[in-house]
């Protein structure tokens, strides 16, 4: 399953719009890891317990994040529309990062980098209008 389809499933799960759950971390850099990692826009943290996520005793992010787990999922709750979409930027931006194939030393490439985080960005902030 893509990463788009796993957004998707999760967000279904949850209730919320599929623009509003990210694949980040291992998976998202590596293409794998020990788990899955979803950044989540949510609008109260309860959603996730109410779907049998449990608050994550072994990790504490950094407030406003909040970690849930279930099974292989781990579900980062952020409930703040700006904080949610820097941390798109940063995970795509990262991605990006680990394995670019571009010499950043190139104007053109560096365009290019900015304009594939852009996009990331755009694309999800299309569905939180009127968020702000």
């Amino acid at each position: 399953m893509d990463i788009q389809a796993k957004e998707k499933m999760l967000a279904n799960e949850l209730g919320i719009a599929d623009r509003h759950v990210c694949i980040v971390g291992s998976t998202l850099i590596c293409g794998q890891g020990n788990d899955v990692d979803f950044l989540c826009l949510v609008p109260s943290e309860t959603i996730l317990e109410d779907r049998g996520f449990a608050p994550d005793i072994e990790v504490n992010y950094e407030p406003p994040l909040r970690s849930f787990r279930r099974d292989g999922l781990n579900a980062i709750a952020v409930t703040d529309p700006r904080f949610y979409f820097a941390e798109v930027a940063i995970a795509h931006a990262a991605r990006l990062v680990a394995a670019c194939p571009w010499d950043m030393a190139h104007r053109d490439n560096r365009i290019r980098f900015h304009g594939e985080v852009r996009e990331q960005v755009l694309s999800r902030l299309a569905d939180a209008e009127g968020m702000f």
